[in-house]
């Protein structure tokens, strides 16, 4: 089987974050044995400096043929309008040269729409499948999405062979608001960067751990009123891991609390040092409003940490008795009640059969294996899987 994974990106040394969602997938596909390269189409602004126009190459083991066309002062629709124009130059030839291609595999509805388009346009015989993870269309009210999202997601989606999300609730989102019954399917997630070293908790202290940019969305500022409340007077610590527009904010609530010494913003901290930190800790929390899956809650879990969530329509699904608890949403009182719970029975919690849950259902290659059954039956010309 042969996958073109369509990007708006190929991660690099100076953005290695650009892309690397897709990259992920590429990798994993190709660990499983699969034909895989990628097409990137970058419509960043022209701030974002980058070589214009077509190049191709390789990274990390993966080759990839990219279409940089500066377009991010533009709105939306017009973003999808002259991208496609530009990939409609280079798509067909891309295909001719990566002959016996079975699948196009895109993600996101914004990034899909230039290759939804001119794959139906261009009556190209291509399957196309699209993995939406993205929590501006997981909106219970359609109201909440944008105008432009739901004309783009409404081509998208009904143009496409098979969507795929990762949670029950988005699949009932998604099936409510475009009229579209996807099938749910693990995100892939490098668990292999995460593992299980310190079996043990803490005797002496209480460690909690977060790791998500710092933006309100996230629900750190609700996690620190919550973690002051019931560990002022403990010997605990909470470190968060992220960047993002609320740095100062967050620091002046740490600061208003009297926690300086207790919780910590860490910045971006490679995936290494990140893993470190998790066996080091003891319980990892989130308070996301919003998830469409939550790798971050898979990574910590395959660390053997125990888990707080809250209702945010991603993560809910993969929460057990023996692995979590899930909160209200904007709730720090109940988020206070949470942490108290999962002090008080955290010996109860073993890590191990936290991280064998994750590796039966959640790991790299339990996604993988589940995603080529999805392109096994796309590619047969089965819609529905």
């Amino acid at each position: 089987m042969k996958v073109l994974m369509a990007t708006q990106g190929i991660p690099n040394e100076k953005t290695p974050m650009y892309g690397i969602h897709q990259f992920e997938y590429a990798k994993a596909l190709k660990e499983a044995g699969i034909d895989v390269y990628m097409v990137s189409l970058d419509l960043r602004s022209i701030r974002r400096w980058r070589k214009w126009g077509y190049s191709e190459g390789e990274y990390k083991g993966i080759r990839y043929y990219n279409i940089s066309v500066p377009l991010g002062n533009f709105n939306e629709l017009t973003q999808m309008k002259y991208g496609s124009l530009a990939l409609k130059k280079y798509l067909p030839q891309i295909l001719d040269r990566e002959s016996g291609t079975n699948i196009l595999h895109s993600h996101f509805l914004n990034h899909s729409y230039p290759f939804v388009k001119v794959i139906k346009e261009n009556e190209i015989d291509l399957p196309i499948i699209i993995s939406e993870h993205s929590s501006h269309v997981n909106k219970e009210d359609m109201k909440d999405i944008s105008k432009e999202k739901r004309i783009i997601g409404d081509y998208v989606y009904h143009n496409c062979d098979k969507l795929i999300v990762g949670s029950p609730y988005f699949k009932n989102i998604m099936e409510k608001n475009f009229g579209v019954v996807p099938v749910v399917s693990p995100t892939v997630v490098d668990t292999n960067s995460f593992t299980l070293k310190n079996y043990n908790f803490d005797e002496n202290s209480f460690h909690v751990v977060s790791t998500g940019n710092l933006i309100k969305d996230k629900g750190h500022f609700e996690v620190i009123e919550a973690f002051t409340d019931v560990f002022k007077d403990k010997n605990a610590t909470l470190k968060i891991f992220g960047q993002g527009p609320e740095r100062e904010n967050l620091l002046k609530l740490i600061q208003k609390n009297g926690m300086e010494d207790k919780i910590f913003l860490m910045g971006h901290k490679s995936l290494d040092e990140i893993n470190e930190e998790y066996n080091r800790s003891d319980l990892f929390i989130l308070a996301s409003r919003h998830e469409t899956y939550g790798k971050v809650y898979i990574e910590a879990m395959n660390c053997g940490l125990p888990v707080i969530t809250v209702n945010n329509g991603g993560s809910e699904h993969f929460i057990r008795e023996f692995n979590g608890v899930i909160a209200e949403k904007n709730n720090a009182l109940d988020l206070a009640n949470k942490l108290k719970l999962m002090y008080n029975g955290i010996k109860g919690f073993n890590k191990l059969e936290i991280r064998e849950y994750v590796d039966l259902n959640f790991s790299k290659e339990a996604s993988v294996k589940d995603l080529l059954k999805i392109y096994s039956a796309v590619s047969k010309g089965v819609k529905n899987v």
